[in-house]
């Protein structure tokens, strides 16, 4: 995904001409592109919290396999 950088420099030169047309396009223009960066910071967040999920869960299960067994050793010793 390509990097979206803002340019006021369009809007300024529009504002200052006095231009309600061009003023109009270039303030939708800028507000799609911050829109834009928001939906693809929040789809990277989202991306990095199912991850960091996942990971939680790997490890949780990782870490009941090695509990279990010594568990069930102990149990089958005070059951003795």
């Amino acid at each position: 995904m390509e990097r979206i950088e803002l340019d006021y420099k369009r809007l300024n030169s529009a504002i200052a001409r006095g231009d309600s047309a061009h003023i109009e396009v270039e303030a939708r223009r800028l507000r799609d592109r911050e829109i834009a960066k928001l939906v693809a910071r929040t789809a990277t967040a989202a991306c990095l919290v199912i991850k960091a999920i996942g990971r939680g869960v790997r490890a949780r299960r990782t870490h009941l396999y090695e509990v279990a067994p010594k568990v069930n050793r102990l149990l089958n010793f005070i059951r003795m």
